[in-house]
């Protein structure tokens, strides 16, 4: 599950944030300090 708003992203400022891959088909933003996803796609394309 991702962020969903303002308050929840902000508890977030001044963490390491990665963005990574996973399989192939979902890019996620990732908050390596809490371990917590922000945003993640998965590619429609593969669907």
């Amino acid at each position: 599950m991702s962020v969903s708003s303002y308050l929840e992203l902000k508890e977030h400022v001044g963490h390491q944030i990665e963005c990574v891959m996973y399989g192939g088909v979902n890019v996620s933003v990732v908050c390596d300090t809490c371990h917590v996803v922000l945003l993640d796609f998965d590619d429609e394309s593969e669907q």
